[in-house]
């Protein structure tokens, strides 16, 4: 860029006087001089704090390069912007002093800008009319930072000194008045009190009473007052202490009002009892159908199971409490009728607003008469007054469900945006007047509920607050069932359908025409004159889209949902995903927390979602086949809770470690001081042959025992005698059996009879080896001395070499 491209640029964009921030500095700047030629341009540095500096120059490209990358950006509100009206009379005539003695120096510019020019300055300045460096210089960063002015050399007097509140002053707050010492009195002495004492002596005691019993016990102002007396100023007259009024306006001059009331009532208070309400709620929803808003609360009475009959003259049950039950409106804004309800044991949760939801789509004659309500029967029910159009047949979603910070927090209602298209507004913590219709709608419920003549919850807590504190139990008034419960308060909900809202707004053309503030009336002319379609998507695909979902993954056992719950499914085989190095980690799987046999995938399919039906894998259906997700719960918690038992008591009953200890202790005895010795670990390959013999033989399996002899066995040869023996005995017959017993058995009676020197000599035992035994020794004895060889020859060799 040329040298008269950039003093275009430069008179375009920048101008004297102009105030700019620099981002990245976070530093604010004023332009004090604009050469006419020259790639210069001078500037001031805007210090947070009052603080002499001077200008200083910098490249004209440079700082246009820095606004066109968006570092720079002006500033129209600077604090350093001089405002002539708020000067006093004192400030102006000091500013025209200094500017008739340095008008001279400050008009030659840009040398003042150099230091050495502006020593030579000052020195004329103080010969002549002898001003000191600190008023010099002060004046002359005053002037460049304030804009170059006649009335910028005024100095802030403002600003000096030790800044306290003047106690019942008329000073305006804005400017106080710098002072040390309190002013008088002001005003009639009280009649009470007479002259008194000043307030600003018992500052202490007030910010104590204040704090501590106006705020943090919630006492009033006056009940606080009367403590601090009694605390702080115990005996003393009536001259002594503060009067009330000196604290009243303490408070109300030292104390903010809405942070006072932040600091009693706190952050749950505050926002819906003092936020500012410009609006309704009518003019966010200009048409029936266009939001709806949801929200749950307690019902305030008891109720019983209705799985009992109680009402059994022969047999009635023992009566079952189940708690408060809860209660769901989901409500139209632009008419304040209620087109949803769900009334359970459910408490407040996505699976309880997620039936509430359902009931949008449901046939509502069907869901009436379920409760034993014919809307087309009015007059059988006593309810002729309310007409024919108390509930009309609403079915399908709004444009837009509005909810607070709760159950539709997070990813739950993913399904019903994704797959619906349901678009969900919510809304901040703690206010629930930013959806005042379903609120409205609790409040008059539960009051018209009181027609049941049930004791409440409400009335309990009021009879408990008595002196007495005698209250009844709401407990013990519990009478109705849940499903009498639920057609009774259906039946409120029909009434406030057909009863008029006080303070509807209404606009010019519903009173033109007679529209009263009815819910009815109201959806009927919206849906004439001036719009409004329900979307009804089908009901499968609302019971999908509201099903929770839970972030899964896989392995070989299948798809893990819970614990030791798993789930399969073809398309998930297909894809390999069961298999080792193919594991998925982050699939999602929705569920029906009432059925735990099927589960859904949830994947993308052309810019939409798909839900696969998944099942049980074998190993896990018959542990969860029929079961809800929290009898799934339960089972795993039981299961988890009876192991733990079960390792207790095996731990505080084992004896297997303390057996094994000792037995080790036993076993140690027999080893020698200083151990086995390598003598004793030699030959442990032969130990460990004849070790296996051993227990061969003693494992191997008997024979079966031999049937009686039969005559084709041969006959056994008796055995020689030996050489030495008696000829007589070599002569002699055998010995022949008794009749009685088999041959080559000694019976009982022969041998406990008397043994004879005859029958002392025995023949030697029979050889009990089998020619196999007999063979494999004779080859285990010849490979041993075929080993003895072939080491004897090994060892010869190494003799020799």
């Amino acid at each position: 860029m040329s040298s008269a491209e950039q003093l275009s640029a430069a008179g375009d964009l920048l101008q004297k006087g102009q105030v700019f921030r620099d981002k990245d500095l976070d530093q604010c700047f004023r332009i004090t001089y604009l050469p006419v030629r020259g790639v210069y341009t001078y500037i001031i540095n805007l210090p947070d704090k009052p603080k002499n500096t001077f200008p200083t120059s910098v490249e004209t490209q440079s700082i246009l390069k820095r606004f066109e990358e968006g570092v720079l950006e002006v500033v129209e509100d600077s604090p350093y912007n001089l405002e002539p009206q708020t000067l006093s009379d004192k400030q102006k005539d000091r500013a025209s002093e200094l500017w008739l003695i340095l008008e001279p120096y400050l008009i030659n510019q840009p040398d003042i800008f150099i230091p050495s020019v502006r020593g030579e300055a000052f020195t004329a300045a103080h010969a002549a009319h002898g001003i000191s460096k600190e008023t010099f210089y002060l004046a002359v960063s005053r002037y460049f930072q304030k804009g170059q002015s006649e009335l910028a050399l005024a100095p802030d007097y403002n600003k000096r000194g030790i800044l306290k509140k003047a106690n019942n002053s008329t000073e305006n707050d804005e400017n106080p008045v710098a002072t040390k010492v309190p002013p008088k009195k002001r005003g009639r002495p009280s009649k009470e009190h007479g002259e008194g004492r000043p307030s600003h002596l018992f500052h202490s005691q007030f910010d104590y009473a204040l704090k501590h019993f106006h705020i943090s016990e919630k006492q009033t102002i006056k009940s606080s007052y009367k403590r601090m007396i009694r605390a702080f100023f115990p005996g003393c007259n009536r001259r002594e202490v503060p009067s009330y009024k000196q604290m009243l306006d303490y408070n109300n001059k030292d104390y903010q009002k809405m942070k006072l009331f932040r600091q009693r009532y706190g952050k749950i208070v505050v926002p819906r009892s003092d936020r500012p309400m410009f609006s309704s709620s009518v003019a966010n929803a200009p048409y029936p159908g266009s939001v709806f808003e949801i929200d749950a609360t307690i019902a305030n009475v008891y109720v019983l199971s209705s799985y009992f009959d109680y009402d059994d003259p022969v047999t009635p049950h023992e009566i079952v409490i189940i708690g408060r039950p809860v209660i769901y409106h989901i409500v139209d804004v632009f008419s304040r009728m209620i087109v949803g309800l769900f009334i359970g044991v459910e408490g407040p949760s996505w699976a309880a607003a997620s039936m509430a939801i359902r009931n949008l789509l449901e046939d509502k004659q069907l869901f009436c008469l379920k409760y034993g309500i014919d809307l087309n029967d009015l007059d059988n029910q006593k309810l002729e007054y309310l007409g024919t159009e108390l509930f009309p047949l609403i079915s399908g979603l709004s444009e837009k469900l509005r909810a607070d910070h709760g159950e539709f927090r997070g990813d739950k209602p993913d399904g019903l945006i994704e797959l619906i298209g349901q678009s969900i507004e919510n809304h901040k913590v703690y206010c629930p007047d930013l959806k005042g219709t379903t609120e409205q709608s609790f409040d008059i419920s539960q009051k018209k509920g009181q027609y049941t003549q049930l004791y409440t919850v409400e009335q309990s807590f009021k009879v408990r607050d008595q002196i007495l504190g005698k209250g009844i139990d709401p407990r013990r008034e519990a009478c109705l069932t849940l499903r009498e419960f639920i057609g009774l308060y259906l039946r409120i909900i029909l009434k406030l359908n057909a009863s008029v809202r006080v303070g509807y707004p209404r606009t010019k053309d519903m009173i033109k025409k007679g529209v009263p503030a009815i819910p009815v009336k109201l959806w009927q002319y919206g849906i004439e004159n001036i719009g409004g379609v329900l979307r009804t998507p089908p009901i499968q695909q609302v019971q999908k889209a509201l099903l929770p979902r839970k972030p899964c993954s896989t392995n070989r056992q299948g798809i893990h949902f819970f614990k030791d719950q798993y789930y399969f499914c073809s398309y998930a085989e297909k894809r390999g995903w069961f298999e080792r190095g193919n594991y998925q980690k982050n699939i999602t799987l929705a569920y029906d927390p009432y059925s735990m046999d099927q589960a859904y995938l949830v994947t993308p399919k052309d810019n939409k979602i798909e839900y696969i039906p998944c099942k049980l894998t074998p190993r896990c259906r018959d542990k969860y086949q029929g079961t809800t997700f929290k009898d799934a719960e339960f089972i795993l918690r039981y299961e988890e809770e009876e192991n733990i038992q079960i390792s207790h008591d095996q731990n505080m009953n084992d004896t297997t470690e303390t057996a094994i200890n000792e037995k080790i202790a036993q076993t140690k005895s027999r080893l020698p001081e200083k151990g086995n010795t390598p003598a004793t670990w030699k030959g442990m390959r032969d130990n460990r042959h004849q070790e296996a013999k051993r227990e061969a033989q003693q494992e191997k399996v008997p024979e079966p025992e031999c049937p009686e002899v039969s005559a084709q066995l041969p006959p056994e040869i008796p055995p020689e005698l030996p050489p030495q023996a008696p000829p007589q005995l070599r002569d002699a017959p055998p010995i022949q059996a008794e009749p009685d017993q088999e041959p080559h058995e000694t019976s009982e009676r022969t041998r406990n009879e008397p043994v004879t020197p005859r029958e002392t000599t025995k023949s030697p035992p029979l050889s009990t080896k089998t020619t196999a035994e007999k063979e494999a020794e004779a080859h285990d004895e010849q490979m041993r001395a075929i080993r003895r060889e072939a080491k004897r020859r090994k060892l010869s060799e190494r003799q020799s070499e």
